[in-house]
């Protein structure tokens, strides 16, 4: 074999490598054009879906009214 056959048998094998390279990376979940832009963004509905739980679970809102302060509660107890 000559140099010039030589060498297009290795840029075959390359571009068999970079064709394999391009696949595990699909499979994996890994594009190659994917470009990292920091953390993910989280919507305005589920930021406001976040802040309406928790101010219910904590009782700062919802039909009783507004929440008694820690002297309130201290005074009423017996």
């Amino acid at each position: 074999m000559d140099i010039i056959a030589l060498l297009a048998e290795r840029d075959k094998a390359a571009q068999q490598v970079n064709a394999l390279d391009t696949a595990i990376r699909a499979l994996r979940g890994l594009s190659s054009t994917r470009v990292s832009h920091g953390p993910r963004k989280m919507s305005a509905a589920a930021r406001a879906r976040i802040s309406a739980s928790g101010a219910d679970q904590s009782g700062n809102t919802g039909e009783m009214g507004e929440v008694e302060s820690r002297e309130e509660v201290t005074a009423s107890l017996p």
